[in-house]
């Protein structure tokens, strides 16, 4: 084996990982959105009575890429969405640029929780979050989380 031959062999050797390293980057380079609802019941302090039960209603980027948000939808039945008024701040189009490892919560408590129902005051069905892209980004367990929520809040 000549010098010339083993020379072309480390190069094509190299040339392979270098490849795997710049697919693997690829793969990585994207958000990696989880959303997550919460339910915190009321609770009494020793003082007297604490806090009214809350609703939490979570999203959390984990990729690299930043994503646009726009809204925060419920949807009610078939064809109806509603959305909430957010309290992230937004950009001059309304959009909230969420970066990489980062977070946002939109909390509801009675006093601003009438988005939680339809006039019939039924729960919505699905609850997502949707980007500029309008990629949608379903809140898995939010039917279940807002039903007690909305349980918590007709016992008070």
């Amino acid at each position: 084996m000549e010098t010339s031959d083993i020379i072309s062999i480390l190069a094509l050797a190299i040339s392979c990982v270098s490849s795997a390293f710049l697919i693997y980057n690829i793969l990585r380079d994207r958000a990696n959105i989880r959303t997550r609802a919460e339910f915190f019941p009321a609770y009494n302090d020793e003082d007297g009575p604490g806090g009214p039960p809350l609703l939490t209603l979570a999203i959390f980027n984990h990729g690299r890429r930043d994503v646009l948000l726009e809204y925060l939808y419920f949807e009610f039945g078939r064809k109806t969405f509603e959305y909430a008024e957010t309290t992230w701040e937004s950009d001059s189009h309304g959009r909230f640029r969420f970066g990489e490892g980062e977070s946002h919560s939109q909390d509801f408590d009675p006093d601003c929780d009438g988005i939680l129902t339809d006039e019939n005051g039924n729960p919505p069905t699905r609850v997502f979050f949707q980007d500029s892209l309008r990629n949608r980004y379903v809140v898995q367990n939010a039917r279940r989380e807002i039903k007690k929520y909305l349980h918590a809040v007709r016992k008070m």
